[in-house]
């Protein structure tokens, strides 16, 4: 469901923010000396608790819930006959929305033929059965009657046959003229086109909205990228909900850049509604998800020469003192060694 170019004059307007979270790992190795620092602790300082939590990686978009859109265009080229709805007007599946100027002479023709077919094949099946009902009253030989009868119909239905092809052939060749809905929905964009203007295969002509799932806009993220979390979810209007990273085609995001348009991350809501339409959307994708493990404040850990430290707060004194991390989270670091449960760290400013 990628949506583009007219979609995005009637999409409500808003604001994609990325919250520039950045997050990181590194391996730890102990040093052979761990020096020790002693500094007065003063209560202006900022100090926390170690403490088992569960953390993680993760990145955040903001982004906006909006009703599973369809792009709709003709597959042939031609002059624009007429646009047979309005924005806002409810439409059902299978519905002509739009059509183009096109010759339908062909399939006409076949069409009327068949009808007369039908109609002749109908008398003379009647004026047969009429000749065998008289042939068996004079109690003469109906056998050979019969025969040509079933033969005449074989012959009958090999001729509608044929017809019946070339018709759907020729319908085939109209339906590239004609735009009908693939889904029940409304109306929510129409190209500003008039009649007679021409109109190129695949260009754009009307936008409508369905009724049914609903999905979430936000900053663009490569598919690639989104794959190398474990969880996406959508906070939308204060629940949670698991969402889908829906991928861009071969091509399109090469043909949106070329075009100078914007393109953005699509997720589908799993277990929304069109109902959601409309509110904000916070799009959070999380890995190297950690439960129950010691942490403090990831601003607490220092790195230098390869090794960790915290300054651990001892009364009135700041100790350096060197820890071995496992996941470094956004806000929080994983302590494997060096700290226990309880333990008071300092927190740089």
């Amino acid at each position: 469901m990628k949506i583009q170019g007219i979609f995005f004059k009637i999409l409500i307007p808003v604001t994609i923010g990325f919250l520039a979270l950045t997050a990181g790992g590194c391996s730890q190795k102990e040093a052979e000396e761990v020096p020790e620092l002693l500094e007065p602790a003063t209560g202006s300082e900022k100090y926390v608790v170690a403490e088992y939590r569960t953390i993680y990686e993760f990145k955040c978009f903001n982004g906006q819930v909006i009703p599973e859109l369809k792009e709709l265009a003709f597959s042939d080229s031609g002059k624009l006959d007429k646009i047979l709805v309005s924005i806002g007007e409810e439409v059902t599946e299978g519905q002509e929305l739009a059509t183009l100027k096109s010759s339908s002479d062909a399939y006409d023709a076949l069409t009327e033929q068949l009808r007369e077919m039908r109609e002749e094949n109908e008398y003379n099946d009647r004026q047969r059965a009429i000749e065998m009902e008289i042939a068996e009253l004079a109690e003469q030989d109906a056998a050979r009657l019969k025969l040509v009868d079933s033969q005449k119909k074989e012959l009958q239905a090999l001729e509608e046959k044929y017809l019946l092809g070339r018709i759907a052939a020729e319908k085939e060749k109209l339906s590239g003229s004609v735009i009908t809905a693939p889904f029940d929905g409304v109306v929510v964009a129409i190209n500003d086109t008039r009649s007679d203007t021409f109109i190129d295969e695949d260009t754009p002509v009307m936008v409508i909205a369905g009724k049914g799932e609903c999905y979430v806009y936000c900053d663009y993220i490569t598919e690639k990228a989104a794959r190398l979390y474990d969880s996406t979810t959508a906070l939308i209007d204060g629940t949670e909900y698991d969402i889908t990273y829906v991928p861009y085609g071969d091509g399109e995001i090469i043909k949106l850049m070329e075009n100078n348009e914007d393109y953005y991350s699509i997720f589908r809501v799993e277990g929304g509604s069109a109902e959601l339409t409309g509110k904000q959307a916070t799009v959070e994708l999380k890995k190297n998800m950690r439960e129950n493990v010691l942490t403090v404040p990831a601003s607490a850990v220092s790195t230098e020469g390869g090794s960790s430290y915290v300054y651990r707060v001892s009364g009135t004194q700041k100790i350096l003192t060197q820890v071995k991390t496992g996941v470094i989270g956004n806000m929080y670091a994983e302590i494997t060694e060096g700290l226990s449960e309880g333990d008071m760290v300092y927190v740089p400013d």
